[in-house]
């Protein structure tokens, strides 16, 4: 199993498991995912963070979509192996 794309996934519900904010923590990601035998998609996603707990800036991140019914074992496979600020629940 691997990285496939969004569409292959097209008539089935996706749940985005983990956004990942640096490219090593992606590739990171989708080395776990893939070893575990997990389909999943990335699409560039949107998010905001406060800069010096006062400035709201926004960035690009890795955003990693799993089938709705793969979601729990793709998140407790990434927090097993120590990546856990990224899950999204």
């Amino acid at each position: 199993m691997a990285r496939v794309s969004i569409e292959d996934f097209e008539g089935q519900e996706m749940t985005r498991v983990y956004l990942a904010a640096k490219l090593k923590e992606a590739k990171r990601v989708e080395d776990i995912l893939a070893a575990s035998g997990i389909n999943f998609a990335v699409e560039i996603e949107p998010y905001q963070k406060l800069l010096l707990g006062i400035i709201l800036r926004k960035y690009l991140g890795a955003g990693f979509f799993v089938r709705s019914t793969e979601a729990a074992l793709a998140r407790s496979t990434l927090s097993a192996a120590g990546l856990v600020v990224g899950i999204q629940e």
